[in-house]
């Protein structure tokens, strides 16, 4: 090991934690899963929760968000119910590598969006991402998304508002995912006013 290159040891040191984790991970899931119950019960009685269960909880609840953020397709359910549980516990994501994988995850959404502008598909799943993780309170870089939004959305922004106005409904539906998935990444409705 001490004469490998210094990435090279990294990768070997990964791959004998990797082992490791899974078991620490299943650990700590069974160690949460088994006290949940009567966490509830302290949590209904307004007992603070002992460091030695909210330890694992938010050791999983981190290791799901990661989970599900990496998946290929979001579970938008899970993660909702991810939220309502951090929530549930009083318990702050691992801000700063869940907020990267989120901003990864919403960089993603924007670039396949603007490779198709018309198709709003990738603006709901910004806004219903973005909307659902609000109540964290992550800190989340969100300027490479914000540029492609105003980059790529005020041509045809201006487009979907005229045949709007001619009463296009599917102009509209598209104006609100647009207008919503702005919001949610912070741009002002302002940017794609006529100058």
């Amino acid at each position: 090991l001490w004469h490998l290159f210094k990435d090279e040891r990294r990768k070997v040191i990964a791959a004998i934690l990797e082992g490791n984790l899974r078991t620490i991970e299943a650990d700590f899931r069974r160690i949460y899963e088994t006290n949940r119950p009567i966490m509830e019960a302290m949590k209904r009685i307004e007992i603070p929760l002992p460091e030695p269960l909210l330890g694992p909880a938010e050791f999983v609840l981190n290791a799901d968000f990661r989970r599900i953020l990496k998946a290929p397709k979001t579970d938008f359910a899970g993660l909702a119910a991810l939220v309502d549980e951090y929530r549930t516990w009083s318990i702050e994501a691992d801000e700063a590598g869940l907020g990267f994988l989120v901003r990864a995850r919403v960089e993603a959404l924007m670039t396949r969006w603007a490779e198709d502008p018309r198709d709003g598909s990738a603006l709901k799943s910004v806004d219903f991402l973005l909307t659902t993780l609000k109540p964290l309170e992550l800190e989340i870089d969100l300027w490479k998304s914000q540029n492609i939004l105003v980059s790529r959305g005020r041509g045809i922004f201006a487009e979907n508002e005229a045949r709007a106005g001619g009463g296009d409904p599917a102009a509209k539906a598209w104006l609100d995912l647009f207008k919503a998935a702005g919001r949610s990444l912070r741009v002002s409705p302002v940017v794609f006013e006529p100058r």
